[in-house]
């Protein structure tokens, strides 16, 4: 898996060896870790299972429970440019950042080495898991309404969980279970986060966005190039990889490992918590949580022809156009109840 923007987004990658396809370094340095959640072809989708239900309670506990209601976006839906056009320069300056910090992290990379992309990854991994701690923390002392000095017991917690998600990811000491569960953490904070402080047609126009750039960057853009830089051999036999996948027998296609992102996991989630908190319907959570499970199950199916996919496209697109279908069946529900 490679990197888009601070929070990673999004490609998902398959080898028989994947020390080969995460390793390209000089004997005096360490492995590089990537923010991605390895597991075999069979069990795919149970990560993506589980962030999305994590992601949805939580985000609907700070959101309806604590009543943590914030809109944050560079510009308001309700402002001068309307809801559409709001919303679309929103989706704009979010597929840019993400576009710029990807290219930018690209030449970094390039000219300052791996460690250069170890720093900015434990820099962003720190910022993160204090201050997303902290904001789902506040919502857990609003619901049980703890006394004032309680939050300063939840900065402590907070400076030392981000401390040790860091370390644990970093670090050579843990497992590969462990550093799965850290990219898991981070990934549901960073979905369930987005999907409190943005607005609907801002959330739709961003996830558009980042997913057209994530066709773009991994197939062509700088995704693809610094998995170049990650993985020597991958530049110069990238079409045989690919030959070589296509062959791959489905059983043995079922126990290869598979690396999802950790910006796949956080958008996915995004999408899922939005549609819960939005609507406060569980069927539209439903179609929707459906429409991702739909793509990324395609996006496996794809991945056998393939050396890389990006994650989100599929999933996406077709979590949203469920979304709305939920929100169509839902509309219908409640019109039939109300006239009878």
């Amino acid at each position: 898996m490679s990197s888009d923007t601070p929070e990673t987004p999004n490609l998902i990658n398959t080898s028989e060896k994947p020390e080969k396809a995460t390793i390209a370094l000089d004997d005096e340095e360490e492995p590089l870790h990537l923010p991605v959640f390895r597991v075999t072809a069979k069990f795919f989708l149970v990560p993506i299972i589980i962030a999305i239900g994590i992601a949805g309670t939580l985000a609907f506990i700070t959101y309806e429970m604590a009543g943590i209601q914030i809109e944050a976006t560079p510009v308001s839906e309700e402002g001068e440019f309307g809801q559409f056009g709001g919303a679309l320069f929103n989706g704009l300056f979010f597929t840019l950042i993400a576009g710029v910090s990807s290219i930018l992290i690209y030449y970094l990379v390039k000219k300052r080495g791996l460690n250069a992309f170890r720093v900015i990854l434990s820099v962003t991994f720190l910022f993160l898991g204090v201050i997303l701690t902290i904001f789902f923390g506040w919502g857990i002392l609003i619901i049980f309404a703890l006394p004032e000095w309680s939050l300063y017991l939840l900065y402590a917690i907070a400076g030392i969980t981000g401390c040790l998600l860091t370390y644990i990811f970093h670090s050579n000491k843990f497992s590969m279970r462990s550093k799965n569960t850290v990219v898991m953490i981070f990934g549901i904070y960073i979905g369930a986060f987005m999907g409190i402080i943005m607005p609907t047609w801002t959330t739709m126009m961003i996830l558009i966005g980042i997913s057209i750039w994530d066709i773009i960057s991994v197939r062509r853009g700088p995704i693809k190039k610094i998995f170049q830089l990650i993985d020597k051999d991958f530049q110069d036999s990238e079409g045989e990889r690919e030959k070589e996948n296509s062959q791959i027998s489905k059983e043995e296609f079922r126990n290869a490992p598979m690396d999802i992102g950790i910006g796949d996991i956080a958008f996915y989630a995004l999408l899922a918590s939005h549609a819960l908190i939005s609507t406060n319907s569980f069927i539209v959570w439903g179609t929707t949580t459906l429409g991702i499970l739909i793509g990324a199950a395609w996006t496996l199916k794809l991945i056998r022809r393939n050396r890389i996919l990006p994650g989100l496209p599929l999933s996406i697109f077709i979590g949203i156009g469920l979304y709305w279908l939920g929100v169509y069946i839902n509309t219908q529900i409640q019109f039939l109840l109300f006239f009878n």
